[in-house]
């Protein structure tokens, strides 16, 4: 986890939300996607990665 922290900054300066994502962030969609209130959603893809994609689909 020390590691993590550490790269954190450097990985930040790409993503436009500018920071990384925390694990428990991560934990708390797939908790959500496997609950009951996510019981509609059918093959969508999610990502989690702090704006990344939408910036490059610009």
């Amino acid at each position: 986890m020390r590691r993590w922290r550490a790269l954190s900054p450097l990985l930040a300066a790409g993503i436009p939300a500018e920071r990384v994502s925390a694990p428990d962030e991560v934990t708390a969609t797939v908790s959500w996607l496997v609950s009951d209130a996510a019981g509609d959603v059918r093959g969508a893809e999610i990502p989690i990665d702090g704006g990344i994609r939408s910036a490059r689909l610009r």
